[in-house]
C-alpha cells in the first residue's frame, strides 16, 4: 500500500472516530439544553445526525479503501462496491444535511431576533417536523434535485458558496445586532422576555458561527483545487475523500468549542451533583452516630458551643431570655 495512502486512512480514521467519541455526549448535551427554543433544538440534533452518518459512512469507505488497498472509482468494479457506493451516497448526503442545517440555523435565529418579545411563545410540531425533515430531504437528494433542475446542477457549487457566505454575513450581523440590543438591559428598556431572549440569540450565533466558518473555509479551499486544477478521476476521488475527512476535524472542533460555551454550567451541574453525593453519604453517617449516641446515653442535654469553644448557658428563665434577646435586636 502507497505509505501517502496509508497515513491519510489513518489520519482520516482517527477524525472520524473521535466524531462518533463526541457524539453521544453532544447527544446528552442537547437532552439538557432545555432553555434552548424547540426549533434550535431540532436542527442541532438534526445536525449531529448528519455528523454522525457523516462519521460512520467515513469509517466504512476507508476501510474498504484499507481492504482493496487502492482508491476506486465510482462507476467501476471493484470488491464491496455496493457497500462503497452506499457509504459515499450517504456521505455526500450528510455533507449537505449540515450545510443546510447550517441555512436554517441562521434563518431560525433572525426569526428569534425579530421576534424577541414573544419568540418563545412560538411552539408548533409542524415545524418542529419540517425542521428535521427537510435537511435531511435536501442533503440525500442532491443529485435529484440537479437531474431535475441544469440550471442548478451546472451552477451547484456557487450556489453553495453563495449560500453560504450569506449566512455567515447573516450570523455576524445578528451577533452585532444583539450585543448592542443587549446594552439596552442597563438602561432598563427592555422586558424581562426580550433580555431572556437576547442573551440566548448571543449564546448561540456564537455557537453556529465556528461550524458556519470552518464548514465554508473547508469546501472553498477544495472547491478552489477542483477548479484550477484538471484531475484524474482517482485524483479528484482522492481530493474528494480528503475534504469529506477533514470536515471531521471540523466537526470535532465545533463540538468542542459549544461545549466550552457552555463549561460554566457544565461545571457547576458537575459540583452540584458532587456535592449532593457527599451531603448524602455525610448525612447518613450522621445519622448512624446520631442513633448509636441515643441507643447508648438515655438522657440527652442539649448544649451550644460558641466560637471560643466555651458552653453556652441555656438555663436562662423567661425574662432573662427576652433581654438577651433584645440586646441582639
Amino acid at each position: 500500500m502507497n505509505v501517502i495512502l496509508f497515513f491519510l486512512i489513518i489520519l482520516e480514521t482517527i477524525g472520524n472516530i473521535g466524531t462518533l467519541i463526541c457524539i453521544p455526549i453532544m447527544i446528552n448535551f442537547i437532552f439538557y439544553r432545555k432553555e434552548w427554543h424547540i426549533y434550535y433544538r431540532s436542527i442541532f440534533s438534526s445536525l449531529v445526525v448528519a455528523c454522525t452518518i457523516h462519521s460512520i459512512s467515513s469509517i466504512v469507505i476507508y476501510s474498504i479503501i484499507f481492504k482493496i488497498n487502492y482508491v476506486p472509482v465510482l462507476g467501476t468494479n471493484f470488491e464491496l462496491v455496493d457497500i462503497y457506493s452506499v457509504s459515499r451516497l450517504l456521505l455526500k448526503g450528510s455533507c449537505g444535511t449540515v450545510r443546510i442545517c447550517i441555512w436554517i440555523m441562521g434563518i431560525e435565529r433572525t426569526f428569534a431576533t425579530v421576534k424577541k418579545k414573544n419568540y418563545e411563545e412560538f411552539h408548533s410540531y409542524i415545524i418542529t417536523l419540517i425542521m428535521i425533515i427537510v435537511p435531511f430531504a435536501y442533503g440525500f437528494n442532491i443529485d435529484t434535485i440537479g437531474n431535475a433542475w441544469n440550471f442548478y446542477k451546472k451552477n451547484y457549487v456557487n450556489f453553495c458558496i453563495a449560500f453560504d457566505c450569506l449566512t455567515l454575513v447573516v450570523f455576524i450581523i445578528l451577533l452585532v445586532l444583539n450585543r448592542k440590543l443587549h446594552t439596552l438591559h442597563n438602561r432598563k428598556m427592555l422586558t424581562l422576555s426580550e433580555k431572556f431572549q437576547i442573551g440566548e440569540n448571543i449564546r448561540l450565533v456564537k455557537i453556529s458561527l465556528p461550524i458556519t466558518i470552518l464548514f465554508i473555509l473547508d469546501n472553498n479551499a477544495f472547491n478552489i483545487v477542483f477548479n484550477i486544477y484538471t484531475l484524474t478521476p482517482t485524483e479528484d476521488e482522492i481530493i474528494t475523500l480528503i475534504n469529506y475527512g477533514s470536515l471531521a476535524y471540523c466537526y470535532i472542533c465545533f463540538f468542542i468549542f459549544t461545549l466550552y460555551q457552555y463549561k460554566e454550567r457544565l461545571n457547576s451541574k458537575y459540583c452540584l451533583g458532587r456535592n449532593k453525593v457527599l451531603n448524602l453519604q455525610t448525612n447518613d453517617l450522621e445519622l448512624k452516630t446520631s442513633d448509636n449516641t441515643q441507643k447508648n446515653n438515655g438522657n440527652q442535654s442539649l448544649k451550644i458551643v460558641n466560637a471560643n469553644n466555651t458552653l453556652i448557658p441555656m438555663d436562662y428563665d423567661q425574662k432573662s431570655y427576652f433581654k438577651v434577646y433584645a440586646n441582639v435586636w
